[in-house]
């Protein structure tokens, strides 16, 4: 027999969870919740976070409720909804995943264009993975024309911020003069930075180097 909890208890504890959500971070304390597999009570801390200006619990609600389908029914337009509120407030992670929307037709129909300025838009903004993402799309030619200069410029972005696979990218470009001058001097630098962060293949065009 099912065991139903009294309306009366049930306020208490979303009213204890909004309690604990005035003390801790929204994002944090809605993530902690739904690890715990409670997506509801998740779903009403990043509602309350987003309601307070949290854009970041904006994409949380896009991402983890409706696009997963947990703490309310599963809808991609309804996260791809989240995505752009947060996109127009200036989220770089917003405008970043707008951005895939468009270019995969993920809660929204295909539109490569929008596609492409909302990533530009969240790689000016910042946003690491969408400068990658850009260079990869230049350099694989299939949604957008190749552009192996655009593909550099968009690689060496990310591979000054930290991005591992741009690193690498970009070293092996420099190595090669494809889409930047070369440069073995630059090459070592970028490919030394790739191998620290983990990307072992690095080594191999460090040793062709040497």
């Amino acid at each position: 027999m099912r065991f139903i909890l009294p309306v009366c208890l049930l306020a208490v504890l979303f009213s204890s969870v909004f309690c604990l959500a005035a003390e801790q971070d929204p994002l944090e304390l809605g993530t902690a919740l739904y690890n715990e597999d409670q997506y509801e009570q998740a779903r009403a801390v990043w509602e309350a976070g987003e309601k307070a200006g949290d854009l970041d619990c904006t994409v949380a609600l896009g991402t983890y409720i409706y696009s997963a389908g947990r703490g309310a029914p599963q809808s991609d337009r309804k996260a791809f909804d989240q995505y752009m509120k947060a996109a127009q407030k200036n989220s770089a992670e917003g405008m970043s995943i707008v951005g895939s929307c468009y270019l995969y037709g993920m809660g929204v129909e295909k539109n490569k264009d929008k596609g492409i300025e909302w990533l530009t838009k969240a790689a000016h903004a910042g946003h690491v993975t969408a400068s990658a993402e850009l260079g990869d799309l230049y350099a694989d030619g299939d949604i957008v024309k190749k552009d192996v200069k655009q593909a550099a410029k968009w690689h060496l972005k990310a591979a000054q911020e930290g991005h591992p696979q741009s690193q690498l990218y970009i070293g092996r470009a420099y190595m090669t003069g494809n889409g930047v001058n070369q440069d073995n001097a630059a090459a070592k630098e970028w490919l030394e930075k790739a191998l620290a962060g983990g990307e072992d293949s690095a080594k191999v065009l460090l040793e062709q180097l040497n």
